[in-house]
């Protein structure tokens, strides 16, 4: 390889690198937008408005369409969810993780009056906006509840 080209290609990856801790940040922050709209979504469930929370959460991102099969499918998932496990009850976070201002991802412990689920909401920020990147739900806690519970490290000492 000629001295350039080699040249340059460390000067593309220095360039790069310095670049990379200049990303501007929104003025809301990650974690008041998702929690914001975390907070809307389950106070319509407690007002009896699943329909309207969940539009409302995925509507809060503009790429998500939702006459998309995958989203249909969610959206009757959720409704089936809404109508045989009775009455939604409350919810309380489980976990909370994030990438820097870039991902953040929320579990949550759903609780209805026949049975509980786990909520999880993930959040990106492309630097121009916060959305809803990703809403699931399954009723398989276990794992994440025996993670959520571990003692590390010295905390016993």
């Amino acid at each position: 390889m000629s001295a350039v080209k080699h040249l340059m290609i460390i000067l593309s990856i220095a360039i790069l690198f310095s670049n990379c801790h200049q990303k501007p940040t929104l003025t809301s922050g990650l974690n008041s937008t998702s929690t914001r709209l975390i907070d809307a979504f389950f106070q319509k469930l407690k007002d009896g408005n699943y329909k309207s929370g969940i539009e409302e959460l995925l509507n809060s991102n503009h790429n998500i369409d939702l006459k998309d099969s995958a989203t249909f499918n969610l959206l009757k998932s959720f409704e089936y969810i809404n109508s045989s496990s009775g009455k939604y009850i409350t919810s309380k976070e489980i976990r909370q993780r994030k990438l820097e201002e870039d991902i953040a991802v929320y579990s949550y412990l759903v609780k209805y009056e026949t049975k509980f689920y786990r909520f999880i909401f993930v959040f990106y920020n492309n630097d121009q906006e916060i959305a809803l990147y990703k809403f699931s739900f399954d009723d398989n806690l276990s794992l994440e509840l025996e993670e959520s519970i571990k003692l590390y490290g010295d905390k016993l000492r």
